[in-house]
């Protein structure tokens, strides 16, 4: 690519695209200038008149960007093929949170939005540093500031993202000394060469005063590199390079086949009006870098169109501005009735100190001195104001309204003082007119991750610990690229190259979608679990400890802290929930031998006390029974003595009955030395 075609392609772009990038630059003055919502025409015409700003445009900004400010977008990653590892992807979630939090994407989303909604343009590019006092690396992006003036896309792209485009430009503002630091073999030398500076496409200029400088470009630009691809004996594909052959040698592996294939790698270079300032650098991105947020966008006639929510609302907000205006002129600042009358009227003394003080005088007439032939004093008309001035305000202010999509519900009126659910129904209208601002940014968002994603295995190539931060915030890390090995300490090795675990792969596809913010989110997950505790309380007592973490109050903490251990305790909550320092406790508590309770000592020996009252009471019984027994055997041996002949079945009743005596006897003498070891283990 010569230096002379990449300049002649930048000023294609920038009149290709100088109608819409106009009207982005005219939607930023309109809101944030001091006299913007004035035409500049207007404006000077009216100098020696009131030029005043009622602006409706920012709050209807505030309405559409509040809501999407208040939210979070839930990033989800699943595997793109059969490489891809579900149970990583939990994990590839909060490493991705946590390139979030390193980049303040929470800002980044907020101010974006807003240049959106304002404008209709704005723009993200990833990049990649050093984690310091390190040789690893790590992911962050960036707001592009002054993209309308900044980022250029090659006109073949359709992608909302700019993903498909080939090529693409960014301009970067470098104050002189620091250009001359960064590129001391520069051609240039002096400032003053007008050559130095690359055209921004901008044919106006707002302000005077600003800082001066050198204005460079980068190009972004794809070339295609071929490379041979191999087919293992095992089904698998894979890029082929001397490493991988000699890998493949070591296993055993074969390959089937080979054939040359192409794929796109990425570089960049900068450059200024006459030269090239670098040499190309090669990029981890799979696709063109610089990601691209339209409004309202869409292609028509081969041609980019977008614009922000506030471009067609220029003429009313003007109209009500200069309607305003001269409603004041003739109403606030116009002249005071006055009193017209000759010198000679007020003659008198007297007449004259009551004049001066006719404005703030309650007196119920007033003197002058009558001439013959003089006119009497009369009073001037007062101000006329043009009713219709005061009808046009209204409209416009109404038509902003309109035009924007809000209703009055909206913009906090209540109007013949509707319900509350027509005012709902109101507010929930006008909020799927913002819907479309928030997929903007979940489209960024999609592209962005996928970018960093694909560019995960040539950044983190080696075995890392990675920030990883949950849905509820809490921060750990990761360790990634780890090699598995065998029984013997030695790294086995699959498809040319080392077996890992947690391995940082580009084979996962990125899903997002825009919700509550968190502190919304806790309310709403608190109400839902006390609306369905009013049905099933349990519900409550089982998820106690989520209940209070969503409930933001001082020693909160501390108290979600009990209830969940006094849930680990009762075994309440599952394992698959439980944090791993649960599971290494649980684990260790069901290893160790557990010590007597002092609670359950004591009622073991309630216990026991009882069971030796029974057993007391049970050879009680057992003795009255045995005296019985011993009475009705003596009665029989007496009537056995007093017949002299006997009866063979009374002897043998009576041989039964003496030893059931024996027997009832030797229980219990059984029974009560069990009760002496009782009592003694008691005593």
């Amino acid at each position: 690519m010569k230096h002379s075609d990449v300049l002649a392609d930048l000023q294609s772009w920038q009149k290709d695209e100088k109608d819409t990038r106009e009207d982005v630059r005219e939607s930023f003055h309109f809101l944030d200038d001091k006299d913007g919502q004035w035409e500049q025409s207007v404006w000077d015409k009216k100098k020696n008149s009131p030029r005043y700003t009622f602006d409706k445009c920012n709050y209807i900004v505030d309405l559409i960007c509040g809501p999407i400010e208040e939210s979070t977008f839930s990033i989800k990653t699943s595997p793109s093929n059969l490489n891809g590892d579900s149970e990583f992807c939990e994990q590839l979630n909060g490493i991705i949170r946590g390139i979030e939090r390193t980049s303040d994407a929470q800002d980044i989303y907020n101010r974006s939005i807003r240049k959106v909604v304002k404008g209709g343009f704005d723009a993200w590019i990833p990049e990649t540093r050093y984690r310091p006092g390190s040789f690893n690396q790590e992911f962050v992006f960036k707001q592009i500031s002054n993209a309308v003036d900044r980022v250029w896309i090659s006109p073949d792209s359709i992608d909302p993202t700019s993903a498909d485009a080939k090529c693409s430009v960014l301009l970067t503002f470098i104050p002189w000394g620091k250009y001359q630091e960064r590129y001391p073999d520069a051609e240039i030398k002096d400032l003053n060469e007008s050559q130095l500076d690359v055209d921004d496409g901008v044919q106006w200029e707002r302000y005077w005063y600003k800082p001066e400088g050198v204005t460079i470009g980068t190009y972004f630009y794809e070339k295609a590199e071929e490379v041979e691809l191999a087919l293992l004996d095992n089904g698998s594909v894979i890029e082929l390079n001397k490493t991988v052959a000699e890998r493949l040698e070591l296993e055993g592996r074969k390959i089937v086949k080979t054939r040359k294939d192409k794929k796109s790698v990425w570089y960049s270079r900068d450059f200024s009006q006459k030269e090239w300032l670098s040499e190309p650098k090669l990029l981890p991105w799979k696709s063109q870098p610089i990601i691209t947020l339209y409004g309202n966008y869409d292609v028509n006639e081969n041609k980019r169109v977008y614009r922000g929510a506030i471009l067609k609302l220029m003429d009313a907000q003007r109209v009500l501005n200069y309607a305003k205006s001269r409603e004041i002129e003739e109403s606030a600042l116009a002249p005071r009735k006055k009193m017209m009358a000759t010198r000679s009227h007020f003659n008198s003394k007297e007449n004259r100190a009551q004049l001066a003080r006719m404005n703030t005088s309650s007196d119920p007439v007033q003197f002058y001195d009558h001439v013959d032939g003089v006119p009497q004093p009369y009073e001037t008309g007062g101000p006329s104001v043009n009713p219709q001035l005061n009808l046009l305000s209204q409209n416009m202010a109404t038509d902003i309204e309109s035009v924007a999509g809000k209703w009055a519900a909206q913009l906090g009126k209540n109007p013949m003082n509707q319900s509350g659910v027509a005012l709902q129904s109101q507010i929930d209208q006008a909020a799927l007119s913002d819907t479309k601002w928030g997929l903007i940014l979940e489209r960024a968002i999609r592209r962005l991750f996928t970018l960093i994603i694909e560019a995960m295995p040539s950044i983190i190539d080696v075995q890392d610990s990675l920030m990883s931060i949950d849905e509820a915030g809490k921060v750990s890390f990761v360790n990634v690229n780890e090699p598995v090995k065998d029984e013997f300490g030695v790294p086995i090795y699959q498809n040319g190259r080392a077996k890992l675990t947690n391995e940082i792969t580009s084979d996962y596809a990125v899903d997002v979608t825009i919700g509550p913010a968190y502190g919304s989110a806790q309310k709403q997950a608190n109400a839902a679990l006390l609306e369905l505790a009013a049905v099933k309380p349990e519900v409550l007592q089982r998820n106690g400890d989520l209940f209070m973490s969503n409930i933001q109050a001082p020693g909160m903490s501390l108290a979600v802290e009990r209830e969940r251990q006094a849930l680990l305790q009762s075994g309440q909550i599952p394992v698959s929930q439980m944090t791993d320092e649960e599971k290494e406790v649980m684990q260790q508590q069901a290893n160790q031998p557990q010590e007597p309770d002092a609670n359950a000592i004591l009622a073991q020996a309630e216990m026991l006390k009882g069971q030796a009252q029974m057993a007391k009471a049970q050879v009680d019984m057992e003795n009255a029974t045995t005296d019985r027994l011993n009475a009705e055997t003596k009665r029989l041996e007496a009537m056995i003595k007093a017949q002299e002949s006997g009866v063979k079945v009374e002897n043998i009743q009576a041989d039964t009955a003496k030893k059931v005596s024996e027997i009832e006897k030797n229980n219990a003498e059984v029974v009560n030395k069990q009760l002496d070891s009782v009592n003694k283990f008691i005593g």
